[in-house]
């Protein structure tokens, strides 16, 4: 089938934009079973973020966000707050969840560590926190693979299962570094 869509903008004192011969299963009406959304692989119900399928914690989302305000995200995604420690400095708290921690400055979240519920590759590790996979520049070493300035995020640190493997086991994700630079925002 082929559609053809019309656009007709009417000028009669109004501002209104309107668009004709768009079959109504693609009409835009709010009801009370509001379809989820996707947008850039986040998938949203009216205002509110779902977790993607296939995401273990969706890491990239909650980066730098406001810690006041994604609680409710993060109970459901790390479960729940066995611990909070102030740390020294202009550093912030430290809460420690089920299935990892994070840290908080000024309310914004910095960094996020998650150990993985097994090991994996590097790329599928990524692709359980809510990053896309990543190829080549990786800085090895005898412990993690780390990759610098991609995606908005200051570090990604990937922490190898021995040595000599290429599997990793737990991740850290930092947003921004306290006291590495003046301005985080």
């Amino acid at each position: 089938m082929r559609l053809t869509l019309y656009v007709f903008i009417v000028a009669c004192g109004t501002d209104t934009v309107v668009l004709t011969g768009i079959p109504e299963e693609h009409s835009i009406e709010h009801s009370a079973n509001e379809q989820p959304l996707q947008i850039d692989g986040q998938t949203s119900v009216g205002n509110q973020y779902q977790k993607p399928a296939g995401i273990f914690i969706d890491a990239h989302h909650l980066g730098n966000r406001e810690y006041s305000k994604s609680r409710p995200e993060l109970l459901e995604q790390f479960g729940s707050l066995k611990q909070s420690t102030e740390l020294p400095g202009d550093n912030g708290t430290e809460y420690e969840f089920e299935r990892g921690s994070l840290r908080v400055a000024d309310d914004q979240i910095y960094m996020i560590h998650i150990p993985l519920p097994a090991p994996s590759r590097r790329t599928l590790a990524l692709q359980q926190l809510g990053f896309p996979p990543f190829g080549d520049r990786y800085l090895s070493t005898h412990q993690e693979y780390r990759i610098n300035n991609e995606w908005g995020y200051r570090r990604i640190r990937l922490y190898r299962v021995e040595q000599e493997s290429e599997l990793v086991n737990a991740v850290e994700i930092w947003r921004w570094i306290p006291g590495e630079n003046a301005q985080r925002r």
